[in-house]
């Protein structure tokens, strides 16, 4: 990880608050973002420096906004189609008003993942690119002070140029 802190990454992706912990208690500092379900308990408790958290669906969210008592970064996560995690496109919607209606929910990013971006038949993943560009304008029109959006990993950089984003997330391709 410290070789990736002088690169001046935007963020490290982790997937859980005790990876995120980890690399705090090993004098990491560059921004992280949990990438995976992170307990709502958890994010009562002192906050992690420079940490920004996932919300992985609409009753991650209620609960959320629920328990939350201090300001805290998230990125929301949307379900573009890969029917894993993330709020879908119907209820979007609904997940604006909340997170708009919170004094404590900062929404810092948008993200998605593909399904099979490696894949040979690219229409499923062209179909992903058109929900989240749909869906990311809208966000931004409602949500003030997005800084990031991401929809590809390594597999997916390919399409960057079709997508309406501004990170993408390398993993393999760190390899």
């Amino acid at each position: 990880a410290s070789i990736l802190e002088k690169e001046h990454c935007p963020f490290l992706c982790v997937d859980s608050y005790y990876e995120a912990m980890t690399l705090r208690n090993k004098g990491v500092r560059s921004p992280i973002l949990v990438i995976g379900y992170t307990e709502p308990a958890n994010l009562k408790r002192p906050p992690l420096s420079n940490v920004s958290f996932a919300i992985i669906g609409m009753a991650h969210l209620r609960n959320i906004e629920q328990i939350l008592l201090s300001p805290t970064a998230f990125h929301l996560k949307l379900d573009s189609g890969m029917h894993r995690q993330g709020i879908l496109p119907e209820e979007l919607r609904e997940a604006i008003a909340i997170i708009k209606k919170s004094k404590n929910i900062k929404i810092q990013g948008v993200f998605s993942h593909f399904a099979n971006a490696d894949g040979e038949d690219e229409t499923f993943t062209k179909k992903q690119i058109e929900t989240w560009n749909k869906a990311i304008r809208v966000i931004r029109g409602e949500v003030p002070g997005i800084r990031y959006a991401h929809l590809a990993a390594t597999a997916g950089s390919f399409f960057s140029k079709k997508i309406d984003a501004n990170v993408i997330r390398l993993g393999l391709g760190l390899y």
